[in-house]
């Protein structure tokens, strides 16, 4: 590696983080990217790590921190959801902090707003696209040798007053090493949510709605791709070094859809057994109805996926992702899955009665959905008893860039001479506002907001507490906010169910919404009764954002009996 003046290039790798979109968990990608750094010779010493995801703080202010030790041979900049409009300010305490510094900007924000990234906010700097494990190496290795850069993958830099843009390579999932973890270890009193990696790209690569060209180039399911089991358990070794027995595996489709899959995670079960014992560890993991479906299989292909199941429940699988998105056929459709309805609710609950927590995706509101489809998919939930599933209940899909369903609506436009999409494009959350198509739809959002907006932040909060189980939180704590988060959702598809039919009624809606606001105090009065009575609450920022969004709430509502 490169030695100045026989001292050890140093690197920085920061993960930045939005009070408006409060995940508490890990910057996966740092500890990627830092693991490939020391196979590659980088001293684990000089590599230091400021993931504020783990903090779950807008910490920006401890960027120029480490300035006393000098300055840095590389920093790199993870962008995530709500970050876009924090890069001109990070930018500028980088170049005051470490000026000599090649700044290297990646993740999702970058990756699809490169361009602007370079035009706008930094010319000298270099932006990833995609995955960037071997572009940080090359780029340490020849930060002085610019001559060589256009040769590495997936890169974006100014040469001579033009964008140079390199072609686009998969990491190759069998070569790549497993992360670095040590940095965590300060952070685990704030029980962090903490990831691993099976696998990359999606299996189906199908739903319309979909972001694709992060983890794979052409959005196809032939990119999908697992790592080797030598690198999960040598990643659940370190995890274990330092205590940690919960994590999610970041894959957006860890089964996969083929028989070979099957097999392969039944294997990788039965290794982590192997190595750890049963029940070493509680993980959760996402999935597709299509994945997990039982319908019209042979008995040899019953039998081989019951057995990952057994195994991948005895190696320590406690909740799954379950890709729902709608209870209504016709959305489905539009949504382009390969599930309907029916075979939603019957995977939905063969996981449930295998013993498994379900956490289901969903998706109410997309530019064409109707009064009708709304209605369709609210009585799915309470019907199939699955509303307590759902992370929240009137979810509003993100239109995105470079996704199919955007083409499809932008192309709906264009025949029909009508204009759905705003032309404004939230570079934050790479997403554009849109109108809906079919009458009533925005009025019955109108009504809904009136109830929501004075309720969602409590329910996000409450979400994020109780989302990965009750680790570093006294029980009873736990056990309150579960309750109140499952009796919010009950009380919202009530609600939502109420409202659609009397719109499609043509009835007032004033009455409703008034009596929900009262059954919302009496859920958050007896969930503040519940907290006043625990010993000892750990002190963590999301219970103080809790307890101030419920001051609020009950300020606001004063006017409302409970």
């Amino acid at each position: 590696m490169i030695h100045h003046n026989n001292v050890k290039p140093r690197v920085l790798l920061l993960g930045l983080f939005s009070r408006h979109y409060p995940a508490v968990g890990e910057t996966h990608a740092l500890s990627v990217l830092a693991g490939e750094l020391i196979h590659a010779g980088v001293d684990p010493a000089s590599i230091d790590i400021l993931d504020m995801s783990l903090e779950a703080r807008e910490s920006y202010e401890k960027i120029s921190s480490f300035s006393s030790k000098g300055d840095y041979h590389l920093v790199g900049v993870s962008t995530g959801y709500g970050t876009f409009s924090k890069l001109a300010y990070v930018r500028q305490i980088l170049l005051e902090s470490y000026p000599n510094a090649l700044r290297l900007y990646g993740g999702a924000t970058a990756t699809y707003c490169w361009k602007d990234i370079l035009t706008e906010i930094d010319q000298q700097g270099v932006v990833v696209v995609g995955e960037g494990e071997n572009s940080i190496v090359d780029l340490f290795s020849n930060k002085e040798d610019r001559s060589k850069w256009s040769s590495f993958d997936n890169i974006c830099f100014f040469r001579d007053g033009d964008i140079v843009r390199t072609d686009r390579r998969l990491t190759v999932a069998p070569l790549s090493k497993s992360p670095h973890r040590e940095h965590i270890r300060p952070y685990l009193g704030n029980a962090p949510q903490i990831f691993a990696e099976y696998s990359r790209g999606c299996s189906w690569a199908a739903c319309s709605f979909c972001l694709r060209g992060l983890l794979d180039i052409k959005g196809t399911k032939k990119e999908y791709r697992r790592f080797t089991h030598s690198r999960v358990l040598e990643d659940l070794k370190k995890l274990a070094a330092l205590g940690i027995r919960e994590f999610t595996f970041a894959d957006e489709d860890f089964v996969g859809r083929g028989e070979s899959d099957w097999t392969d995670v039944h294997e990788l079960s039965m290794a982590i057994i192997s190595e750890f014992g049963e029940s070493a560890f509680s993980f959760d993991v996402s999935a597709l109805p299509g994945s997990l479906s039982f319908s019209d299989m042979s008995e040899d292909s019953l039998e081989a996926r019951s057995m990952a199941l057994v195994s991948l429940k005895a190696s320590g699988l406690r909740k799954v992702f379950l890709g729902i998105e709608s209870g209504s056929e016709d959305q489905l459709k539009r949504f382009r899955k390969s599930h309907n309805p029916r075979i939603a609710s019957e995977v939905a609950h063969f996981l449930i009665k295998f013993g498994f927590e379900v956490d289901v995706g969903w998706i109410l509101f997309d530019p064409f959905v109707s009064l009708k489809e709304i209605h369709e998919s609210l009585l799915f939930l309470r019907d199939h008893k699955l509303e307590h599933s759902v992370s929240f209940i009137f979810n509003k899909l993100r239109l995105q860039t470079e996704s199919r369903l955007l083409t499809e609506v932008q192309r709906y436009e264009e025949k029909n001479g009508i204009k759905l999409v705003q032309e404004d494009y939230d570079r934050d959350t790479l997403s554009f506002e849109y109108t809906y198509f079919h009458p009533g739809v925005s009025e019955f959002e109108d009504v809904i907001l009136k109830v929501v907006s004075k309720t969602r932040r409590i329910h996000y909060v409450l979400k994020s507490l109780t989302r990965h189980g009750s680790a570093g939180m006294n029980a009873q704590a736990y056990d309150a906010m579960l309750s109140a988060v499952w009796e919010m959702r009950e009380e919202y598809v009530e609600m939502g169910i109420q409202v659609a039919e009397e719109q499609m009624r043509s009835s007032s809606d004033t009455l409703i919404v008034s009596d929900h606001i009262a059954r919302m105090r009496l859920i958050l009065l007896a969930l503040v009764k519940s907290l006043e009575e625990v010993p000892s609450i750990p002190d963590h920022p999301l219970i103080s954002d809790l307890q101030e969004n419920l001051r609020v709430f009950f300020a606001e509502t004063s006017c409302h009996p409970a």
